[in-house]
Formats: structure tokens, sequence, C-alpha cells
């Protein structure tokens, strides 16, 4: 069960997020500009570190703890969760960055909020996976 819950909060909590969004009839504030601007930044800065976390598990080569990941078949789902949480958080500023230069219909606020807690949840995932990599590393 908890690996269950492990592969899919951050789908699940993104979903939940643009449900609840929709539903209480949330709006992005009125200075969007500002919000678009910093979300933006943490995107990039989420997509960056998401790309230095793969670095490492691939100068692991020929470690230990990488062939127990691999022994164990986790490995697989290692890398899913990396590029679940670099695509979240490249897309989540690809969502700022269209909203920074278009008319935002009513639907933008679920999608941005939906791209907002993916890429928070992920990267909460891989860092704390990462962690516990280099800690029995």
């Amino acid at each position: 069960m908890r690996l269950y819950f492990e592969r899919w909060y951050p789908v699940s909590g993104a979903v939940l997020a643009g449900v609840v969004w929709y539903f209480l009839k949330f709006q992005l504030p009125t200075d969007e500009h500002e919000i678009l601007n910093a979300s933006l930044t943490l995107g990039a800065i989420l997509t960056g570190f998401m790309s230095t976390a793969m670095t490492l598990l691939v100068s692991l080569h020929g470690s230990e703890v990488l062939k127990q990941l691999k022994d164990a078949g986790y490995i697989t789902d290692l890398l899913r969760y990396l590029g679940e949480a670099i695509w979240f958080s490249f897309a989540f500023s690809a969502i700022s960055i269209i909203g920074l230069f278009v008319d935002r219909p009513n639907w933008y606020g679920i999608v941005w909020i939906v791209f907002a807690i993916g890429s928070g949840l992920s990267f909460i995932r891989v860092t704390r996976i990462t962690l516990k990599v280099i800690e029995f590393g």
C-alpha cells in the first residue's frame, strides 16, 4: 500500500487541487503577472534541481546502493519519479509563461494549480528519496 501511495500521490494531489479549485471557484489574484513571474522562476528552479538529482543518480553508476535499487526493482520507479518531477516542473513553467502572454480563460487557474501542486508534490517525493539514497550510499 505504501508504494502504491508513493507512486500516485503527486498526480492524485494535483488532480484533487484542480477539483477543489473548480468547485470552490478560486481565482488567481489580481496581480496575476507577479504570481506568474514567481511561478515561472519556481518551476525553472525545480526543473534544475530535478535534473541535478538525475545527475546524482547517474553518478552512482556501479555503486552498491544503485545495485540494491536495481535488484529490488525500484530503479524503474525512481527513474519514473524523476521524469515526472522534471516534466511537471517544466510544464508548470510553460503554463506560467503562456499566462503572461495570453488572455487567460476561466479554466487557466485550474490548469495552473494542477501543475503547481503536481510539481511541488513530485519535488517532495524525489527529494525525500534522493536524501535516502545519499544517506544509505
